[in-house]
């Protein structure tokens, strides 16, 4: 057997390794370890070449059908792919893809940002994995606005876990940055910006699995007086046809939906100074996690991370039902849902993936 396809599952009231235990009184309302699973060979957080960690980098996706998949960068160029299936269950499946033709650590002269998304389209027929960098030259120590972004794209038809397409989209002027999403409908929105009219940016949108792109819609956003973004087309009837005569305040509140925000969860400890609130949930909103980070001042006047856990709640019980220790990172959550139960995903070391049931039996 493969180390690409190792797994192990083990059941235990208390993990050292995520500092997740429970006393007597958490019992009603919990996390329960369900499984752990190692799909593929751990990875470090950075190399000499690499110090900031930007090609070592994950996203994670969530399909309709509750499949985990896992995009990792690597250093050579050669991304890959991991598909979780079943992972709730004893046998669980691992799949395995290699994306060549990425950026990768020979690209790192000038380069400001890298990014590493992927996505999964509503209907559950494809993913779409996208690496986007940014490349900065600079004068004398400081960014002169020479600037260029390049997004590479592949769609992944997920029946026969395949590439279906791939397309490398850059920068057109007068944009010099760009950003990669889908939005509601399925498709993806490459969204550019001006780096000299900050006023200015743009969109095309791309079919998939084609990826047959747009025209160009091009506007302005100014703000009033309450910090409202105001939207106001310059190509008229490009934008029209790119969004079927959707005007763009509609289109951004549609495809840029505000994130579930609340507030008021209480501390399990009473002296808490500071109480994390959830920032994602649960498609049933049962459940949320928020992130507390612990540190203290240094001696250059900065702030100095000590710990970082992830607080899960309890809508129901409006407080916390446990916690997971991500000190000794890179660990990316997500919470789902599959079967009608709600699940914490957390993924360790971008191999190490630990599967916990949350419960609430409170009435």
């Amino acid at each position: 057997m493969s180390k690409f396809r190792r797994f192990q599952t083990r059941v235990l009231l208390c993990i050292a390794a995520t500092a997740l235990c429970f006393s007597a009184a958490d019992m009603e309302a919990q996390l329960h370890l369900v499984s752990q699973i190692s799909f593929g060979p751990e990875q470090p957080a950075w190399t000499l070449l690499d110090r900031d960690g930007k090609f070592e980098q994950q996203a994670l996706a969530i399909t309709s059908t509750g499949d985990l998949l896992a995009l990792s960068a690597r250093p050579n160029g050669v991304w890959e792919l991991y598909r979780v299936r079943g992972w709730s269950h004893e046998k669980p499946a691992v799949d395995r893809l290699q994306l060549p033709g990425y950026f990768s650590s020979n690209d790192r002269h000038d380069l400001e940002n890298l990014e590493v998304d992927i996505y999964a389209t509503p209907d559950g027929a494809f993913a779409v994995c996208v690496g986007t960098a940014e490349w900065i030259k600079g004068t004398d120590g400081s960014r002169d606005g020479n600037a260029r972004t390049v997004s590479f794209i592949t769609v992944i038809d997920l029946a026969g876990f395949s590439v279906a397409q791939s397309a490398q989209i850059r920068t057109v002027d007068p944009f010099q940055f760009q950003s990669v999403e889908m939005d509601a409908a399925g498709r993806i929105v490459v969204n550019r910006k001006s780096f000299v009219d900050k006023s200015r940016e743009g969109l095309v949108t791309l079919e998939v699995p084609s990826l047959r792109p747009s025209e160009n819609c091009t506007y302005s956003v100014t703000y009033d007086d309450k910090k409202r973004a105001q939207f106001a087309p310059i190509t008229m009837e490009e934008c029209n046809r790119v969004l079927h005569s959707m005007s763009l305040e509609d289109y951004f509140k549609v495809s840029r939906p505000i994130a579930s925000q609340a507030s008021g969860f209480t501390c399990k400890d009473s002296k808490a100074g500071y109480c994390p609130q959830p920032d994602s949930f649960t498609p049933d909103k049962r459940f949320g996690v928020g992130k507390r980070t612990e540190g203290h001042d240094n001696l250059l006047g900065g702030w100095t991370q000590t710990r970082a856990t992830a607080i899960v709640f309890s809508t129901g019980r409006h407080a916390e039902i446990g916690e997971v220790d991500m000190t000794h990172g890179p660990v990316r959550l997500r919470l789902t849902a599959v079967d009608g139960q709600d699940y914490l995903l957390s993924v360790r070391a971008r191999s190490e993936l630990t599967v916990y049931q949350l419960v609430d039996t409170e009435k």
